[in-house]
């Protein structure tokens, strides 16, 4: 994530974890790894803060703003992890293919 990032609902901002170091990401990976076995996630996780954001023009016009939903740090870095997690997973599992062998690797 990216420095000074508006912080979700909760307040957490990417700045603050980053701040929290080793131990923080293990107090971390051991929450994500309850929530996978669980199946669930912090209902605190679903919601999210709309903020309007200006665009150009007269600010007194509401057509000029856009809204934005401010998520979690946490759930972001936390669907992050799990993206990676069942890419690795699918990517293992994917029979090969002819047409594979021919596509241009990634950078």
């Amino acid at each position: 994530m990216k420095p000074g990032t508006a912080p979700g609902p909760d307040g957490i901002s990417a700045d603050l974890l980053r701040a929290g170091g080793s131990a923080l990401c293990s107090l971390l990976a051991k929450h994500f790894n309850h929530y996978l076995r669980l199946g669930r996630i912090p209902d605190s996780w679903k919601e999210s803060k709309t903020v309007l954001i200006f665009k150009k023009g007269q600010q007194e016009d509401i057509n000029n703003y856009r809204p934005i939903s401010l998520l979690s740090v946490v759930y972001k870095i936390f669907t992050k992890i799990l993206l990676n997690r069942m890419e690795r997973c699918l990517d293992e599992y994917q029979p090969e293919s002819p047409c594979r062998r021919m596509a241009p690797e990634r950078p």
